[in-house]
Protein backbone atom coordinates (compact mmCIF):
# COMPACT_ATOMS: atom_id res chain seq x y z
CA UNK A 1 0.00 0.00 0.00
CA UNK A 2 0.99 3.55 -0.93
CA UNK A 3 1.80 5.83 2.34
CA UNK A 4 -0.85 8.87 1.31
CA UNK A 5 0.73 11.37 3.45
CA UNK A 6 2.68 13.22 0.92
CA UNK A 7 -0.60 13.35 -1.55
CA UNK A 8 -2.57 14.49 1.06
CA UNK A 9 -0.32 17.37 2.35
CA UNK A 10 0.10 18.49 -1.40
CA UNK A 11 -3.74 18.58 -2.19
CA UNK A 12 -5.04 22.16 -1.05
CA UNK A 13 -8.15 20.82 -1.69
CA UNK A 14 -8.31 18.15 0.78
CA UNK A 15 -9.30 18.14 4.40
CA UNK A 16 -9.30 14.91 6.75
CA UNK A 17 -11.00 17.33 9.20
CA UNK A 18 -14.52 16.17 6.84
CA UNK A 19 -13.58 12.69 8.41
CA UNK A 20 -14.80 11.19 11.25
CA UNK A 21 -11.92 10.63 13.38
CA UNK A 22 -12.39 7.12 14.38
CA UNK A 23 -12.98 6.11 10.34
CA UNK A 24 -10.27 8.06 9.38
CA UNK A 25 -7.65 6.37 12.17
CA UNK A 26 -8.58 3.15 10.84
CA UNK A 27 -6.42 3.65 8.17
CA UNK A 28 -3.37 4.53 9.88
CA UNK A 29 -0.33 1.82 10.02
CA UNK A 30 2.00 3.57 12.65
CA UNK A 31 2.08 7.10 12.12
CA UNK A 32 1.72 6.71 8.19
CA UNK A 33 -1.67 7.25 6.43
CA UNK A 34 -2.13 4.08 4.17
CA UNK A 35 -5.73 4.32 3.62
CA UNK A 36 -9.05 6.50 3.99
CA UNK A 37 -12.12 5.86 5.36
CA UNK A 38 -14.91 4.80 2.38
CA UNK A 39 -18.04 3.00 4.40
CA UNK A 40 -18.07 2.61 8.24
CA UNK A 41 -20.43 0.68 10.57
CA UNK A 42 -20.94 1.42 14.34
CA UNK A 43 -22.30 -0.74 16.73
CA UNK A 44 -25.57 0.23 18.83
CA UNK A 45 -27.37 -1.02 21.80
CA UNK A 46 -31.17 -2.38 20.26
CA UNK A 47 -33.84 -1.95 22.82
CA UNK A 48 -37.17 -3.97 23.18
CA UNK A 49 -39.51 -1.24 23.49
CA UNK A 50 -42.20 -3.10 24.15
CA UNK A 51 -40.77 -5.43 26.73
CA UNK A 52 -39.64 -2.30 28.53
CA UNK A 53 -43.00 -0.55 28.53
CA UNK A 54 -44.88 -3.56 29.61
CA UNK A 55 -42.80 -3.88 32.55
CA UNK A 56 -43.13 -0.08 33.27
CA UNK A 57 -39.41 0.97 32.44
CA UNK A 58 -39.03 4.14 30.29
CA UNK A 59 -36.36 3.58 27.46
CA UNK A 60 -32.90 4.98 28.79
CA UNK A 61 -30.89 8.21 27.79
CA UNK A 62 -28.57 8.21 25.55
CA UNK A 63 -25.89 9.17 28.13
CA UNK A 64 -27.02 5.74 30.48
CA UNK A 65 -24.84 4.08 32.45
CA UNK A 66 -23.24 0.47 33.28
CA UNK A 67 -25.71 0.46 36.82
CA UNK A 68 -28.82 1.18 34.84
CA UNK A 69 -28.41 -0.74 32.43
CA UNK A 70 -28.04 -3.59 34.95
CA UNK A 71 -31.05 -2.44 37.83
CA UNK A 72 -32.88 -2.94 34.63
CA UNK A 73 -31.82 -6.41 33.47
CA UNK A 74 -32.27 -7.30 36.66
CA UNK A 75 -35.93 -5.98 36.99
CA UNK A 76 -37.15 -7.49 33.64
CA UNK A 77 -35.39 -11.24 34.44
CA UNK A 78 -38.22 -13.51 34.98
CA UNK A 79 -39.40 -16.95 35.06
CA UNK A 80 -43.10 -15.94 33.69
CA UNK A 81 -44.53 -19.41 33.71
CA UNK A 82 -43.95 -20.57 37.08
CA UNK A 83 -41.70 -23.29 36.08
CA UNK A 84 -38.48 -22.35 37.38
CA UNK A 85 -36.71 -21.98 34.16
CA UNK A 86 -36.56 -17.92 33.14
CA UNK A 87 -38.53 -16.93 30.35
CA UNK A 88 -37.43 -13.01 29.94
CA UNK A 89 -33.92 -11.83 30.10
CA UNK A 90 -32.11 -8.50 30.61
CA UNK A 91 -29.59 -8.55 27.48
CA UNK A 92 -27.75 -10.88 24.93
CA UNK A 93 -24.72 -11.25 23.02
CA UNK A 94 -23.26 -8.23 25.37
CA UNK A 95 -19.62 -9.42 25.91
CA UNK A 96 -16.49 -7.87 27.46
CA UNK A 97 -15.03 -6.27 24.82
CA UNK A 98 -18.07 -3.89 24.58
CA UNK A 99 -17.62 -3.56 28.32
CA UNK A 100 -14.08 -2.57 28.13
CA UNK A 101 -14.45 -0.40 25.12
CA UNK A 102 -17.04 1.62 27.21
CA UNK A 103 -15.09 1.50 30.64
CA UNK A 104 -11.88 3.48 28.31
CA UNK A 105 -10.05 0.36 28.39
CA UNK A 106 -7.16 -0.64 25.93
CA UNK A 107 -6.64 -4.73 25.79
CA UNK A 108 -3.32 -3.69 23.02
CA UNK A 109 -0.70 -1.01 23.28
CA UNK A 110 -0.88 0.42 19.40
CA UNK A 111 1.98 -1.02 18.19
CA UNK A 112 1.47 -4.50 19.32
CA UNK A 113 3.58 -5.08 21.93
CA UNK A 114 1.96 -5.29 25.26
CA UNK A 115 -1.53 -6.22 26.44
CA UNK A 116 -3.42 -4.46 29.07
CA UNK A 117 -5.71 -7.57 30.51
CA UNK A 118 -4.54 -6.92 33.78
CA UNK A 119 -5.59 -2.80 34.24
CA UNK A 120 -8.31 -1.88 36.21
CA UNK A 121 -10.61 -0.95 33.56
CA UNK A 122 -10.62 -4.45 31.85
CA UNK A 123 -10.49 -6.35 34.77
CA UNK A 124 -13.98 -4.38 35.88
CA UNK A 125 -15.65 -4.66 32.59
CA UNK A 126 -15.25 -8.70 32.61
CA UNK A 127 -15.96 -8.55 36.68
CA UNK A 128 -19.63 -6.93 35.11
CA UNK A 129 -20.39 -9.16 32.56
CA UNK A 130 -20.05 -12.00 35.51
CA UNK A 131 -22.27 -9.72 37.18
CA UNK A 132 -24.90 -9.93 34.50
CA UNK A 133 -24.64 -13.61 33.56
CA UNK A 134 -25.24 -14.30 37.51
CA UNK A 135 -28.66 -13.18 36.46
CA UNK A 136 -29.70 -15.72 34.21
CA UNK A 137 -29.13 -18.72 36.66
CA UNK A 138 -26.58 -20.37 34.10
CA UNK A 139 -29.48 -20.20 31.51
CA UNK A 140 -27.27 -19.25 27.92
CA UNK A 141 -29.46 -16.40 26.31
CA UNK A 142 -29.55 -16.43 22.68
CA UNK A 143 -30.07 -14.14 19.67
CA UNK A 144 -33.51 -16.28 18.69
CA UNK A 145 -34.81 -15.06 22.51
CA UNK A 146 -34.13 -11.57 21.54
CA UNK A 147 -36.06 -12.26 17.85
CA UNK A 148 -39.13 -13.64 20.13
CA UNK A 149 -38.90 -10.78 21.97
CA UNK A 150 -37.82 -12.10 25.56
CA UNK A 151 -34.91 -9.67 25.47
CA UNK A 152 -34.44 -6.40 27.38
CA UNK A 153 -31.46 -5.56 24.95
CA UNK A 154 -28.71 -6.49 22.41
CA UNK A 155 -25.59 -5.17 20.62
CA UNK A 156 -26.33 -5.11 17.20
CA UNK A 157 -24.62 -3.49 13.98
CA UNK A 158 -26.03 -0.08 12.22
CA UNK A 159 -26.46 -2.42 8.93
CA UNK A 160 -28.56 -4.64 11.15
CA UNK A 161 -30.25 -1.60 12.47
CA UNK A 162 -31.21 -0.92 8.58
CA UNK A 163 -31.77 -4.59 7.20
CA UNK A 164 -33.92 -5.26 10.28
CA UNK A 165 -36.05 -2.58 10.45
CA UNK A 166 -37.34 -2.98 6.63
CA UNK A 167 -39.72 -5.13 5.09
CA UNK A 168 -39.73 -8.35 4.58
CA UNK A 169 -36.73 -8.73 6.80
CA UNK A 170 -39.04 -6.86 9.66
CA UNK A 171 -41.79 -9.29 9.24
CA UNK A 172 -39.38 -12.09 9.40
CA UNK A 173 -37.39 -11.52 12.20
CA UNK A 174 -38.94 -8.44 14.41
CA UNK A 175 -42.94 -8.44 13.85
CA UNK A 176 -44.11 -9.27 17.33
CA UNK A 177 -42.58 -6.08 19.21
CA UNK A 178 -41.62 -2.20 18.73
CA UNK A 179 -37.86 -2.33 18.87
CA UNK A 180 -35.21 1.19 18.23
CA UNK A 181 -31.43 1.82 19.18
CA UNK A 182 -29.35 3.55 21.43
CA UNK A 183 -25.89 3.99 22.68
CA UNK A 184 -24.10 1.30 24.70
CA UNK A 185 -23.88 2.17 28.47
CA UNK A 186 -20.82 3.88 30.09
CA UNK A 187 -18.52 2.24 32.76
CA UNK A 188 -17.33 4.17 35.63
CA UNK A 189 -14.29 4.85 33.85
CA UNK A 190 -15.66 5.62 30.24
CA UNK A 191 -17.96 6.49 28.42
CA UNK A 192 -21.21 5.09 25.85
CA UNK A 193 -18.64 3.91 23.21
CA UNK A 194 -18.89 1.32 20.84
CA UNK A 195 -16.42 -0.23 18.32
CA UNK A 196 -16.72 1.29 14.99
CA UNK A 197 -15.67 -0.83 11.73
CA UNK A 198 -14.93 0.74 8.43
CA UNK A 199 -13.93 -0.12 5.44
CA UNK A 200 -10.78 0.74 3.63
CA UNK A 201 -9.62 2.06 0.37
CA UNK A 202 -5.80 2.86 -1.09
CA UNK A 203 -3.90 2.76 -3.37
CA UNK A 204 -0.58 0.22 -4.23
CA UNK A 205 2.47 1.47 -3.89
CA UNK A 206 3.59 0.21 -7.38
CA UNK A 207 0.96 2.38 -9.34
CA UNK A 208 2.30 4.32 -12.12
CA UNK A 209 -0.32 6.44 -12.60
CA UNK A 210 -0.06 8.37 -8.76
CA UNK A 211 -2.28 11.07 -9.66
CA UNK A 212 -5.26 9.91 -11.30
CA UNK A 213 -5.61 7.27 -9.05
CA UNK A 214 -5.41 9.69 -6.03
CA UNK A 215 -8.71 11.65 -7.53
CA UNK A 216 -10.27 8.39 -7.73
CA UNK A 217 -9.79 7.54 -4.39
CA UNK A 218 -11.02 11.06 -3.60
CA UNK A 219 -14.35 10.56 -5.62
CA UNK A 220 -14.93 7.46 -3.58
CA UNK A 221 -14.55 8.74 -0.79
CA UNK A 222 -14.47 12.65 0.10
CA UNK A 223 -17.48 13.53 -2.72
CA UNK A 224 -20.27 14.20 -0.73
CA UNK A 225 -22.86 12.77 -3.44
CA UNK A 226 -20.85 9.65 -3.71
CA UNK A 227 -21.11 9.17 0.01
CA UNK A 228 -24.82 9.81 0.40
CA UNK A 229 -25.43 7.68 -1.92
CA UNK A 230 -23.89 4.83 0.48
CA UNK A 231 -27.22 5.50 2.08
CA UNK A 232 -29.36 4.17 -0.90
CA UNK A 233 -27.00 1.42 -2.07
CA UNK A 234 -25.36 0.19 1.32
CA UNK A 235 -26.35 -1.08 4.83
CA UNK A 236 -23.55 1.37 6.48
CA UNK A 237 -23.05 5.19 7.11
CA UNK A 238 -21.11 7.62 4.95
CA UNK A 239 -17.25 8.36 6.71
CA UNK A 240 -17.97 12.11 6.01
CA UNK A 241 -19.42 14.21 9.02
CA UNK A 242 -21.67 16.55 7.08
CA UNK A 243 -23.36 13.61 4.82
CA UNK A 244 -24.04 11.35 7.49
CA UNK A 245 -25.49 14.05 10.10
CA UNK A 246 -27.64 15.27 7.43
CA UNK A 247 -31.54 15.68 6.83
CA UNK A 248 -31.27 14.21 3.60
CA UNK A 249 -29.78 10.57 4.94
CA UNK A 250 -32.53 10.54 7.72
CA UNK A 251 -34.91 10.86 4.80
CA UNK A 252 -33.40 7.92 2.67
CA UNK A 253 -33.43 5.81 5.56
CA UNK A 254 -36.88 7.44 6.63
CA UNK A 255 -37.70 6.10 3.05
CA UNK A 256 -36.93 2.43 3.85
CA UNK A 257 -39.01 2.03 6.84
CA UNK A 258 -43.10 1.40 7.26
CA UNK A 259 -44.99 4.26 8.45
CA UNK A 260 -45.07 5.63 12.17
CA UNK A 261 -41.26 3.27 12.39
CA UNK A 262 -38.92 6.26 14.21
CA UNK A 263 -35.49 6.36 12.39
CA UNK A 264 -32.10 6.99 13.93
CA UNK A 265 -31.30 10.56 14.05
CA UNK A 266 -27.87 11.97 11.94
CA UNK A 267 -26.82 13.35 15.77
CA UNK A 268 -27.15 10.17 17.46
CA UNK A 269 -25.32 8.28 14.39
CA UNK A 270 -22.13 10.47 14.11
CA UNK A 271 -22.25 10.66 17.85
CA UNK A 272 -22.11 7.34 17.59
CA UNK A 273 -19.01 6.90 14.89
CA UNK A 274 -17.15 9.97 16.15
CA UNK A 275 -16.40 8.56 19.51
CA UNK A 276 -16.35 5.02 18.37
CA UNK A 277 -14.02 2.39 19.08
CA UNK A 278 -11.49 1.38 16.36
CA UNK A 279 -9.17 -1.60 16.79
CA UNK A 280 -5.31 -1.06 16.65
CA UNK A 281 -3.57 -2.47 13.60
CA UNK A 282 -0.57 -4.58 14.26
CA UNK A 283 0.05 -8.33 12.73
CA UNK A 284 -0.53 -10.41 15.43
CA UNK A 285 -4.06 -8.26 16.66
CA UNK A 286 -6.56 -10.84 15.35
CA UNK A 287 -4.51 -14.43 16.80
CA UNK A 288 -4.06 -12.50 20.12
CA UNK A 289 -7.68 -11.25 20.96
CA UNK A 290 -8.91 -14.70 19.80
CA UNK A 291 -6.96 -16.06 22.49
CA UNK A 292 -7.56 -13.84 24.97
CA UNK A 293 -11.30 -13.89 24.22
CA UNK A 294 -10.67 -17.99 24.42
CA UNK A 295 -9.07 -17.63 27.95
CA UNK A 296 -11.63 -15.09 29.50
CA UNK A 297 -14.90 -17.01 28.15
CA UNK A 298 -12.68 -20.40 30.00
CA UNK A 299 -12.88 -17.57 33.03
CA UNK A 300 -16.66 -17.17 33.46
CA UNK A 301 -18.12 -20.18 32.34
CA UNK A 302 -15.79 -22.01 35.04
CA UNK A 303 -16.36 -19.20 37.35
CA UNK A 304 -12.53 -18.69 37.82
CA UNK A 305 -10.76 -15.78 39.82
CA UNK A 306 -11.12 -12.94 37.52
CA UNK A 307 -8.36 -11.00 39.17
CA UNK A 308 -5.68 -13.58 39.32
CA UNK A 309 -6.67 -15.20 36.25
CA UNK A 310 -6.40 -12.05 34.06
CA UNK A 311 -2.67 -11.60 35.02
CA UNK A 312 -2.01 -15.12 34.20
CA UNK A 313 -3.55 -14.20 30.99
CA UNK A 314 -1.75 -10.92 30.46
CA UNK A 315 1.64 -12.26 30.86
CA UNK A 316 0.51 -15.32 28.44
CA UNK A 317 -0.50 -12.89 25.40
CA UNK A 318 2.31 -10.36 26.37
CA UNK A 319 4.78 -13.32 25.66
CA UNK A 320 2.91 -14.07 22.34
CA UNK A 321 3.03 -10.86 20.94
CA UNK A 322 7.10 -10.16 22.40
CA UNK A 323 8.24 -13.70 19.88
Amino acid sequence: MKNLDELIGQDASFDKGKYFESALSTGKYGDAQYALPYETVPTLMFVNQTLLTKEGIEIPDTDWNWEEMYNICRQVTKDLDGDDTLDQFGICNYDWLDAVYSNGGEIFQTNGKTCYLADDSVIEAVKYIRQLNELYRGQKVVQDDFNSGNVAFMPLTFAEYRTYKTYPYKIKRYANFKWDCITMPAGSGGGNVSQVDTLLMGISANTRKEELAWEFLKLLTYDEQIQTRIFSHSQGASVLRAVTQSAEMEEIVQAEMEEGETVISGKLLGKVIEEGYTAPQFKKYEQALALSDSEIGEILQNDKTIDSNMKILQRTINSYLQQ
